[in-house]
């Protein structure tokens, strides 16, 4: 696939990286743009002139006269299949360049929002409605943060097609040396790359001043002298200030991050837009490199330190705030804050070769990238099953698995948690016959440890993992479909719809209880017929490095540890599609005792998971999530007839979605199904106030 990538500034290294990262993908990559630096550039490119930071009439103007006349190098040769385009200006160009590449996508990377486009005057709102313009002309539109998009696509309702999510990751290079241990002296901090913060040197200032000798700042890169210039004056009269100069990007990161314990990460440039939404580069530079990270509250940098569990937050933007964060801080308490930086993988700093494929794959817009990418090699699939007396199931599901796996190289893995009826038996004499399986005990039970344990002994030689219940059908094509829609949407999560089936007479009623409306809500992931973002899904394919990075499974959920993980993963940035190509059978419990049981465990799964996030419950839970503690109420009806209200519309309820299933499936008996699902929704309500009433007594007793 032929790329033209369109770039506003040739000097940012930050263009180059993208620039490796398509090459890397596959991609034959023609590199333009304008130039703001002086010196040699990192490879070939066109160059089309000159431009100067934040000048953006006069960015504008410089792209009008390249529409005007496009450089001859830049039409010769073979026409692009995609035009890449780097910000608003680009676009411009982007889009005109349709009239001379009238097949080629037009993919808009949104990394920055300049402020006019945030107003509310007469040019703010001319300047959107121009952009706008330009989206409805795009394909994808690229960002680095999911802020941008909450913070601008979303409340300013920009007509984007679809939107991928890609990190400022640097790419996984040879291994980097580990972190040094702290050295005894000042707290080192350092400030690294573009310097354009007028807040971040005055704190920085006025911390070691207020306490000269107790920190070390060291600054590298260039500073933006039209933002800051008493820039030089303020650190040459600073002694516990070091200014060492550009540095070469990614050859001198090592030696940079070695010299700091904490990298600054506060950035007020743009405060109430792109310095609140990003995550800079220097995020994930310092944290491959073992440093800790500082930000401030209120920004994506901080809700990602948040989810990671590590860093430094400064809870407000004064410089105050900067001293209390820092003052308890000294050598033994910023021990564990490194500690927990380097125990967190490296595919949360780094963006690995599967990322690169998997961005020219959306790049392209084609499932025939995708289909490649699955047959390749290098996409190596760990298969994990939890088991627990699944004799029934077990030996089917190995069985159509096994050509995946040989055709693939993959790894099946089931994980018992103790079997009584000959699971285990089963998957050791199939193990004998085929190499791809393997059988390890998990004594923890659960499922979620169980994935857990197959990813720490056998996650170091796949691409993806691929949960699969035992208690479940799946299509032959199963694992294929699901890696070619993974790599046709770049998601780093797909989720599969399900449909529950049963054999015996009462199984047979749950699972039309379950498949229905009134069973399950609505739930994308049980009604959905069309592929889409969600916000939760059935568990099937993951990339590793993003399981990895969130810290897999909680496994002090015994239920709901899906729901939770995702939770994680969105708040990462991570995006989960929901498949239309594929889907699986599910064989529901066979017995009412165990199906209220379940749904008991569903309840207290979901209600631990509004503890853990303080997310709040949605309409439809919410609905169900009354219905005990009205149904509660029934008793006193004869003292006030009222109460009995709340019983009489779920029964009338429970009758009319048992019509309603009844009819839709052409089965007399489905009348009871609707009772079926009014059960599952108590045993549901009835298992999220166990769980929230019993973790406020424990916060009682423990206050």
């Amino acid at each position: 696939m032929r790329v033209l990538y369109l770039a506003h500034d040739l000097d940012d290294s930050a263009i180059w990286r993208r620039h490796e990262m398509l090459r890397l993908g596959g991609a034959d990559v023609t590199l333009a743009g304008f130039r703001r630096g002086e010196g040699a550039l990192s490879g070939p490119a066109v160059v089309l002139g000159r431009t100067r930071n934040g000048r953006m009439v006069s960015r504008v103007l410089s792209v009008l006269r390249t529409m005007a006349a496009p450089p001859e190098r830049l039409l010769q040769g073979p026409a692009p299949d995609v035009v890449l385009a780097r910000n608003l200006e680009m676009l411009v160009l982007a889009v005109s360049l349709r009239r001379q590449f009238p097949q080629a996508r037009v993919v808009y990377e949104l990394l920055d929002v300049h402020r006019l486009l945030l107003g509310d005057g007469a040019v703010s709102k001319a300047l959107r409605a121009v952009e706008a313009r330009l989206l409805r002309r795009t394909s994808l539109v690229i960002i680095s943060s999911p802020g941008f998009q909450r913070g601008y696509l979303e409340p300013f309702r920009r007509p984007v097609p679809e939107v991928m999510l890609v990190e400022n990751k640097p790419l996984a290079t040879a291994p980097v040396p580990p972190a040094p241990v702290m050295a005894d002296g000042p707290i080192r901090i350092g400030w690294f790359g573009i310097l354009r913060c007028a807040w971040s040197l005055a704190a920085l200032d006025r911390l070691t001043r207020a306490a000269p000798g107790r920190y070390r700042v060291t600054l590298r890169g260039r500073p933006a002298l039209d933002v800051l210039p008493d820039f030089h004056e303020v650190v040459s009269s600073n002694a516990d200030f070091s200014y060492l100069g550009p540095y070469r990007w990614p050859d001198d990161l090592a030696q940079i991050y070695a010299g700091v314990d904490l990298a600054w990460l506060i950035d007020r440039y743009e405060a109430g837009g792109n310095s609140d939404w990003l995550l800079p580069n220097r995020l994930y530079e310092g944290g491959l490199h073992g440093a800790i990270p500082l930000a401030l509250a209120g920004t994506e940098t901080a809700d990602r330190l948040r989810t990671l569990g590590i860093g430094v937050i400064v809870e407000r933007p004064l410089a105050e705030a900067v001293d209390t964060a820092l003052a308890t801080l000294d050598r033994p308490s910023l021990a564990p804050f490194q500690e927990a930086v380097r125990a967190l993988p490296r595919a949360t700093w780094e963006a690995v070769p599967d990322d690169c494929r998997a961005l020219v794959a959306r790049l392209a817009g084609t499932s025939e990238t995708a289909a490649v990418v699955s047959e390749s090699p290098s996409a190596k699939v760990l298969i994990a099953i939890p088991a627990l007396n699944e004799a029934a199931h077990i030996g089917e599901v190995l069985n159509g698995l096994i050509p995946f796996a040989r055709r693939t190289g993959s790894l099946i893995v089931v994980a018992d948690g103790g079997s009584t009826d000959g699971t285990q038996e089963i998957v050791r004499q199939m193990a004998e016959a085929e190499p791809s399986i393997r059988l390890i005990d998990n004594p923890a039970r659960l499922q979620s440890a169980a994935i857990n344990l197959a990813v720490h002994d056998f996650g170091d030689e796949a691409d993806w993992l691929l949960r699969i219940d035992a208690h479940s059908a799946y299509p032959a094509d199963y694992c294929d479909r699901l890696l070619a829609d993974a790599q046709r949407t770049g998601a780093d999560s797909v989720v599969v719809s399900m449909k529950a089936v049963g054999k015996g007479p009462l199984q047979r009623l749950i699972a039309l209880a379950q498949n229905s409306r009134l069973g399950n809500g609505g739930a994308a992931h049980r009604n959905s017929a069309r592929g889409r973002w969600v916000d939760h899904g059935h568990h099937a394919l993951m990339r590793i490095a993003a399981f990895r990075a969130v810290g897999g499974y909680d496994e002090s959920f015994s239920h709901n540890e899906d729901a939770e993980l995702d939770h994680r993963l969105r708040a990462a940035g991570h995006r989960i599609w929901l498949t239309a190509e594929t889907g699986l059978d599910y064989f529901p419990r066979r017995t009412l005792g165990s199906l209220m049981l379940q749904y008991f465990r569903f309840g207290r799964g979901r209600a631990r998971n509004v503890l853990k996030h303080r997310a709040g419950l949605g309409p439809r839970q919410a609905a169900v999530a009354a219905l005990a503690p009205l149904l509660l109420l029934a008793p006193l009806a004869p003292l006030q007839p009222v109460l009995a209200l709340p019983l009489v519309v779920w029964v009338l309820a429970c009758l009319a979605g048992g019509i309603s299933i009844a009819v839709a499936g052409r089965e007399p008996r489905g009348v009871l199904s609707g009772f079926l699902a009014g059960a599952m929704h108590l045993a549901w309500s009835a298992g999220f106030w166990a769980q929230t009433v019993a973790a406020a007594l424990r916060q009682r007793s423990a206050a």
